[in-house]
This record gives C-alpha cells, structure tokens and sequence, in this order.
C-alpha cells in the first residue's frame, strides 16, 4: 500500500512500478499494438504522467494529443492523478515539432532497446532532447 511517510526516492520508484504494471497490461491489448510508452515527469510529484503511441490510434498529425486523467484507484495506488496521454506516431512526431507543452522528458518504459525501430530511437532522441 502506499505510504504518506515515504521518500521521494522511494515515491518515484513506486511510480515506476506502477507505470511498468500499466504498460505491461496495455502490452496484452493486441487490437491496440502499443509502439513506445514513456514515462514522463510531471509537473506535480503526485501525479503520474504515461505517454502511449499506438499502432493505428486514430486522429492527424495536426490534432492534440489525445490526453486523459484519472484519480487514483486500488489499481493505480498513487497520491494524484494518472495522466494517459495517447496518439499515434504521426501525431508524436508532430507534437514533438511543434513543441507541444504536453511533452516533458521522461524514461522509456517500451520498447526495450534491442526492439526499437529507427523511427523510434529518432523519436526517442527527441524526447531526451527537451530535458
């Protein structure tokens, strides 16, 4: 359970955790294929911000970033909010040119290095970039 008592090392490893649990069980959603999920910072510690590029998630390059937000439940145990930020690589690609506020740096989570595309580690360089 989370504690209130916890460092802030040990409040971001549990983000993690929690993080890697979401992308392992959106990992198993094969009409969906997720591409790259991102843990981004967040603006407010408590919250928990996940960056997903799905394979043929709809909308153009020219919309926003689908983002949604959720309290916290008995599945995603954190003190704020989950952030679900979701698009397509289209849609990363020209966010990421536009400099969309909605991205912040953040540590990959998906794919592991040894899968990732050359579109994705270009992507991924960019995201490291903005840090």
């Amino acid at each position: 359970m989370l504690e209130m008592a916890m460092t802030a090392d040990q409040l971001a490893e549990h983000y993690s955790e929690v993080a890697r649990k979401l992308v392992k069980a959106h990992l198993e959603v094969k009409e969906e294929p997720l591409l790259l999920a991102v843990q981004l910072r967040a603006k407010n510690a408590k919250d928990l911000v996940l960056l997903e590029v799905i394979e043929n998630f709809p909308g153009s390059p020219d919309e926003a970033l689908f983002e949604t937000e959720m309290p916290p439940s008995r599945d995603v145990p954190i003190l704020g909010s989950l952030r679900l930020i979701l698009c397509n690589l289209s849609q990363l690609e020209a966010a990421l040119k536009r400099h969309d506020r909605m991205l912040s740096p953040g540590q990959v989570l998906f794919p592991p290095k040894n899968r990732r595309s050359a579109t994705l580690k270009k992507l991924i360089g960019l995201l490291e970039l903005r840090k």
